[in-house]
């Protein structure tokens, strides 16, 4: 599954040459349309629009970073979008060209243009954390620099929208296929909460500290709003908007992947959440195919990443099992990708013909196996260094192995593994070539005994290594 997802990003990035023409011709198709700059750019799928779609990339770009190791084509993806960012109040757009104002990348729009959609303009601010975090240190700072007023203006715009009550309101209402989007919505009020502390850390790295102190406080006043409007204690879940009686996937997923609620909470989302396990796979209350239950991809990744931020892998490995399980062994599947979504039953959605069974926002398995099971992920400090953390959780399983690019040419690789009896773990290290400081967290046996050993062996780091023992 880890390695089919990675493929079916690599199937998503393309040259921005081969983008798909619209409105399509009247037979056949044309994919020779420019749709952004540079050698390479990630769009939504291999076979669908080949359009940079914002909401995508906040799956896919993190999923080229631990698959494929790099961030150009999510860079470049996101320089497409600012460069069409409204003047007049900062919005970034629904999508990139051919389809933001059916002219191909270049050629001017005007006042023509789609930035309808407040979560996805949101997406895209999410989308710059990630590659600013990704990125190599030395030239990250650069490309921010480059789009930072533009950042800023964006985040006013959201920030615009927050009322007296705390919480944004959702004006432009383009979305993923959910339905109902619209109001205080807690998607959207949880993506602004992830992009207000991602910022925190952009404005330490461009030293404007009175940015990130307005920043952090935001952030905090806004969670505090999210769980005090939005928390139903009752159903042990986020509702869509206050009052509602939807209590979605998105948005449940989205509060455990951003760390929006206390631990308590967290555990009754995540019950919530599998309590809409079907045998194939999460069923998505805000999304129905033609009146039928239907189950999303796009929230299925990002519920496997919220249960494994929250400390529970165990049951993204389980939705893993089921979910991406039954796209891969399908017949009629390809056998090799992921695809954009699909109904309870297990038969495709979007009208058969035209799902796209290559869609890069089904992959989010991917990081999650990667950053939470295997435990290998980015740590950048306040010093702006490219450090790593190892913090894995077994979630099951006896072994986990893999590696993460860190920089121009450095890798990290670590595996682990219990011991029979399950009462020894050993960590491997191999870091040679790779400047900077790694931590390794060391968990608890999940009986929560003490008695584990613990056998750590460190290859050639040259910065350091810092063992601490972490509860998950």
């Amino acid at each position: 599954i880890w390695y089919r997802c990675a493929y079916t990003v690599q199937m998503c990035t393309i040259d921005p040459n081969h983008g798909r023409q619209w409105t399509a011709p009247s037979t056949g198709w044309n994919n020779n349309v420019l749709i952004g700059p540079g050698k390479t750019i990630l769009v939504d799928g291999a076979k669908r629009d080949r359009t940079v779609w914002p909401g995508d990339m906040g799956v896919s770009s993190l999923v080229a970073y631990a698959t494929l190791g790099g961030v150009e084509s999510s860079r470049n993806s996101l320089d497409a979008l600012y460069a069409l960012q409204n003047p007049q109040d900062g919005r970034l757009p629904y999508v990139g060209p051919e389809v933001f104002c059916q002219k191909p990348w270049g050629d001017q729009c005007g006042d023509a243009g789609s930035w309808s959609s407040d979560t996805y303009h949101l997406w895209a601010l999410v989308g710059t954390g990630y590659v600013f975090k990704f990125d190599d240190p030395t030239s990250r700072a650069s490309w921010l620099g480059q789009i930072w007023s533009r950042y800023q203006a964006a985040v006013e715009y959201s920030l615009g929208n927050v009322g007296e009550d705390g919480l944004m309101q959702v004006k432009n209402t383009a979305d993923w296929q959910r339905s109902g989007q619209g109001g205080y919505n807690i998607a959207a009020n949880a993506l602004l909460a992830a992009v207000l502390s991602s910022s925190v850390q952009l404005g330490h790295a461009m030293n404007d500290t009175a940015w990130a102190n307005k920043c952090g406080s935001a952030a905090e006043q806004l969670i505090s709003a999210i769980n005090s409007q939005l928390w139903n204690n009752t159903r042990g879940a986020f509702t869509d908007n206050p009052g509602s009686s939807l209590h979605p996937q998105d948005g449940n997923s989205l509060v455990l992947w951003f760390n929006l609620t206390s631990s308590d909470r967290a555990a009754k989302v995540s019950a919530y959440l599998q309590s809409n396990w079907s045998p194939l796979g999460a069923i998505s209350p805000e999304w129905e195919y033609e009146g039928k239950l239907a189950i999303g991809t796009f929230p299925g990744s990002m519920e496997v990443l919220g249960h494994a931020t929250s400390g529970r892998a165990d049951l993204s490995v389980e939705l893993i099992r089921r979910q991406w399980g039954y796209m891969l062994q399908m017949p009629n599947s390809t056998q090799s990708t992921f695809w954009e979504g699909f109904q309870a039953n297990g038969q495709y959605a979007f009208e058969g013909i035209y799902m796209s069974h290559a869609h890069g926002w089904s992959t989010g398995a991917a990081a999650a196996l990667s950053f939470h099971v295997l435990g290998l992920r980015p740590d950048v400090d306040p010093n702006n260094r490219n450090d790593y953390l190892v913090a894995p959780q077994w979630a099951g399983l006896n072994w986990c192995n893999g590696s993460l690019a860190l920089g121009e040419g450095s890798q990290v690789h670590a595996s682990w593994e219990l011991g029979a009896d399950r009462r020894e773990y050993s960590v491997d290290l191999d870091a040679r070539g790779f400047h900077g400081f790694g931590r390794v967290g060391l968990p608890r046996l999940a009986t929560g005994e003490d008695g584990m050993v613990v056998v750590a062996t460190l290859m050639g780091a040259p910065g350091g290594v810092e063992l601490s023992l972490i509860h998950i």
